[in-house]
């Protein structure tokens, strides 16, 4: 492994070297000088001194930390109550009488006739973070409109847990 941290080092040390930034004089925190060692290959042989074989890294140095980077999504902003959407539907009805003479004069003249069997409109929504309603109402009845679905139901309620009620 210091074979590696070396030859790492003599890499980078030969970038800054080539790019000419390696004239500071600042020194790595943690590092210290290596005693000089004297060349023991033949004396003929020119041996260039590298800078990076006078540094030798502390490993009781723990490395800085890195900031954590975090790809978040956009926090999504707090729910605005009361809420209300409006929902309903309708059934429609139609019916087309063909009679001939003897059957108007057996049963009369059915008339053809459309109309609603159901037409609903409805509210719901939601109070509060655990409160939500329905209210439903049907105009389809004739002469007598009415209440077809009305509700509040709440979540998390202590002792009960989720409770309906009408």
């Amino acid at each position: 492994m210091l074979a590696w941290r070396r030859s790492a080092l003599r890499f980078s040390v030969s970038l800054l070297l080539l790019s000419g930034m390696a004239g500071a004089t600042e020194t790595v925190p943690g590092a210290r000088l290596l005693p000089s060692i004297e060349p023991t290959a033949d004396p003929g042989t020119p041996i260039s001194p590298s800078p990076v074989d006078s540094l030798l890294f502390d490993a009781s140095i723990e490395p800085a930390a890195w900031p954590q980077v975090c790809v978040c999504p956009a926090p999504t902003p707090p729910p605005k109550f009361p809420s209300v959407a409006v929902t309903g539907f309708f059934q429609a009805d139609a019916i087309w009488f063909a009679q001939d003479d003897a059957n108007i004069g057996a049963v009369g003249d059915a008339q053809d006739v459309a109309d609603f069997r159901r037409a609903r409109l409805a509210a719901k929504g939601k109070v509060a973070e655990n409160v939500d309603y329905m209210m439903e109402y049907d105009f389809a009845f004739p002469g007598r409109p009415s209440f077809m679905d009305v509700y509040v139901d709440l979540a998390d309620v202590s002792r009960f847990g989720h409770l309906r009620i009408g």
